[in-house]
């Protein structure tokens, strides 16, 4: 009778949306169950920002809140990057010269960062040191991810080689791999350098990243009268967000998604049962 034929194709139906859900589900625990390279609790992020104009050594003001931030006993440790992890892999696409194995069509990736960002982010140092204290090196120094290792270093310690052609840079550091972008995206080999070697202007915005087991909104006010101390002009732009809220904003749409099917194939199954 029709009346099967329509009990029957909603019962194909719901068991279709059941099945898409779950796996849907499935992929969706294994994204987020991604080791993303760093450790985003406790974490915040912010930025400075002020009228055009209004500072003219931008390089010194950031080392200056890095250090009144520092002094702080609530903050375990405080740094500055050019690029935050799910921020995408907007960092700088720049080869170096000098490596045991020839940089081929992947791209290399070059994060600008100051010495407490890995220590700031809960990133491991699994071989060698950060940077040293800015002109205490006989060289400018690299920190490099694993993959860079793998890729360039198969087999030899990169620990103290030198690599680049102007300058020349020590690499004096390995860290792990992060996943910079999407949760999903694979792991790229990275290479960082010291941003405080780098000359700021008022275009350039660094972010700044405190790891802290103070209340966000203690945290906040803190950020705020420290950067305000400095200069009444500046302002601190914070979002109210912590690197755990960037992270779960980045599987903002698969979530999303994974509840909206899961919602239809609720309703299907009920469709299906009561028909």
């Amino acid at each position: 009778s029709s009346r099967t034929i329509v009990v029957a194709a909603e019962v194909a139906v719901a068991v279709v949306l059941c099945v898409g859900a779950g796996l849907l589900v499935r992929s969706f625990v294994g994204l987020v169950n991604v080791n993303p390279g760093y450790d985003a609790g406790d974490v915040m992020t912010f930025q400075i920002v002020w009228p055009s104009g209004q500072v003219t050594e931008p390089t010194r003001l950031y080392a200056d809140v890095l250090s009144r931030l520092d002094a702080d006993p609530s903050i375990q440790a405080v740094a500055a990057t050019d690029v935050l992890p799910t921020g995408g892999a907007s960092a700088f696409h720049m080869s170096l010269g000098g490596l045991p194995v020839a940089a081929g069509s992947e791209p290399m990736f070059m994060r600008l960062v100051t010495g407490q960002y890995f220590d700031a982010m809960g990133m491991r140092i699994v071989g060698g040191r950060s940077f040293s204290e800015p002109g205490h090196a006989a060289y400018p120094e690299l920190v490099v991810n694993q993959e860079f290792v793998r890729r360039y270093f198969a087999g030899t310690n990169p620990l103290g080689q030198l690599v680049g052609d102007q300058p020349r840079y020590q690499i004096v550091g390995v860290v792990n791999d992060v996943r910079h972008g999407a949760l999903t995206a694979g792991v790229r080999a990275e290479y960082y350098v010291d941003l405080t070697r780098f000359g700021l202007t008022d275009a350039v915005r660094p972010h700044f990243v405190v790891r802290s087991a103070a209340a966000q909104g203690v945290l906040g006010s803190l950020i705020r009268s420290v950067v305000h101390d400095m200069n009444p002009q500046l302002g601190v732009d914070l979002n109210q967000q912590t690197m755990s809220e960037l992270v779960s904003a980045s599987v903002a749409r698969p979530r999303f998604n994974t509840f909206v099917l899961g919602a239809f194939a609720v309703v299907a199954l009920v469709l299906a049962i009561v028909g």
